[in-house]
């Protein structure tokens, strides 16, 4: 279970569980994740997100995206999660790197190639790292 605050289809929010909990305080607006590429249909305090039809799996997947986050303690350093594309979700990470996750699957062990692979970068290090491939693979493209 996850709870994090996320800017979600234009409305500041704090979530759980794809579960609106209350609208996001002025406190949170700053520790805010922005979500692209997804708009729930619905948003009320208590209530499931419901998205249309060409959000199908993207509330889904970024739940799974949130919660690791959240588990990981990696939220306050992710400022956007882009959604477009369900088969090829992005977030920025350390104000330095984009993540590229690749399609719905092993979102824990993509989150773990992530940090592994974050922790052999050097401080000064910007640029694209693609979890997506299969395997322990990871590729860091800088920028």
């Amino acid at each position: 279970a996850y709870e994090i605050c996320a800017c979600l289809g234009g409305s500041e929010m704090c979530i759980r569980d794809s579960r609106m909990l209350t609208q996001a305080s002025a406190a949170n607006a700053a520790s805010l994740i922005e979500v692209r590429g997804i708009t729930p249909l619905t948003a009320e305090v208590g209530e499931v997100f419901e998205t249309g039809p060409d959000d199908t799996g993207k509330l889904e997947y970024l739940c799974a995206i949130l919660g690791q986050l959240q588990e990981r303690g990696m939220a306050a350093d992710v400022g956007y999660i882009d959604m477009t594309n369900i088969n090829s979700p992005s977030f920025s990470y350390l104000g330095r790197f984009i993540v590229k996750l690749g399609s719905f699957e092993e979102t824990e062990y993509r989150f773990g190639k992530l940090l592994s692979a974050v922790s052999q970068l050097v401080d000064g290090d910007r640029g694209t790292i693609d979890v997506s491939p299969e395997g322990a693979q990871t590729v860091f493209s800088p920028f």
